[in-house]
């Protein structure tokens, strides 16, 4: 295999596989790329969970294919000043990269040990505008666990209710709740529930980063295929039952306090700076008018800090987690919050005043 690629058009398609490629597997095969030139160059990449194709731009010299460590490509073409990078394969699956006074060479391994792409037999589709994806995944993935040990909490949960016309992106840690809903695009046949891994849901954030077309999606029992244009990414599902999320949200939360985003979201981080690191307590007093956030610590000291609100029911205090308002606040959109409250023992809603359409949930403490 011998073809000539632009330096940006490379660096370009090894971003994108960059957060699928496994540099510690115990399967050496899983941290390479396979680079392919036949009619077409494509590059792929999977972690047997995740698969991505891309095509990538290039002038083919002599057809073939060759897995290559896609870090160590990665760091070679970010580096190299060059507007054009040559690479050729020699015997035993070494590669050369070159260009212009650079020389590089890597061993590679052979395209027959590069995993084969999860067959993924046809099922329902759907397209989504590409903006709202990244959105609904932005405002949601921050409160999914991290290696809980209940594995379907691992992930975000992609339900689609034909019956109510909404599409809703749901993620908790057990103790925290983000609901992300829209108005379903498209017709679906039945009600889907399905749960998208974390590092997939990640890795779909970043290809809509950018990303202006509609995209495809199939839905099958086990993946959902995405299509990016030229660009395929399947994932597989985690399989599981998600907690009822509808059960979590509070449907009696009569008192409510509005505020500025920013101001809360300031008040909340100073008021924690002396709190333990651990837990992150800290104690929110309500009275007409105002709130008072607080923290101490025994080997640190104490901090207040006090806020101007609008709120006028009786006068309420509970504790929370101030990581969990810190994360809550940051990924709800929009000027003004407004918390719905019920008593010191009762979970606060989150949302963006005047907007259903994203919100938190936050288990409280006692402080």
């Amino acid at each position: 295999m011998k073809l000539v690629v632009s330096r940006e058009s490379l660096q370009k398609g090894l971003q994108v596989v960059q957060g699928i490629v496994e540099s510690k597997s115990t399967m050496p095969i899983l941290s390479h790329i396979l680079l392919s030139a036949e009619d077409t160059t494509t590059i792929s990449a999977t972690d047997l969970d995740i698969a991505v194709r891309e095509p990538l731009e290039a002038r083919i010299e002599e057809p073939g294919s060759v897995c290559v460590p896609a870090r160590k490509l990665y760091e070679i073409v970010r580096e190299i000043p060059a507007p054009e990078l040559t690479l050729e394969t020699q015997e035993n699956n070494w590669v050369t990269v070159s260009a212009g006074k650079s020389t590089f060479r890597l061993i590679g391994l052979s395209d027959e040990d590069f995993p084969t792409f999860p067959e993924v037999n046809a099922g329902e589709a759907v397209e989504f505008p590409a903006f709202e994806l990244h959105d609904m995944i932005s405002r949601t993935l921050y409160a999914t666990g991290d290696s809980d040990a209940r594995y379907t909490l691992n992930g975000l949960m992609f339900h689609l209710n034909p019956e109510k016309g909404t599409v809703t992106f749901v993620g908790t840690d057990g103790h925290r709740l983000a609901v992300a809903r829209k108005p379903m695009p498209g017709q679906i046949r039945e009600e889907r529930k399905m749960i998208l891994p974390k590092k997939a849901a990640t890795e779909v954030r970043k290809l809509t980063e950018a990303y202006e077309s509609p995209v495809h999606l199939t839905l099958t029992p086990n993946h959902i295929v995405f299509r990016f244009e030229d660009i395929l990414f399947i994932t597989r599902l985690i399989e599981g039952s998600y907690p009822n999320y509808e059960q979590v949200i509070p449907k009696n939360n009569e008192k409510r306090m509005t505020v500025g985003r920013d101001d809360m979201l300031g008040a909340v981080k100073r008021a924690s700076l002396v709190g333990r690191e651990k837990t992150f307590p800290i104690k929110m007093e309500l009275r007409e008018g105002a709130a008072t956030f607080s923290s101490n610590n025994p080997d640190v000291g104490e901090a207040h800090e006090q806020l101007a609100v609008d709120y006028g029911a009786e006068a309420l205090t509970l504790g929370f987690n101030a990581r969990y308002m810190v994360d809550a606040l940051q990924n709800l959109p929009g000027e003004e919050v407004a918390l719905e409250l019920q008593d010191s023992l009762s979970p606060t809603v989150i949302r963006q005043a005047g907007e259903e359409a994203y919100f938190s949930v936050i288990m409280p403490m006692r402080i």
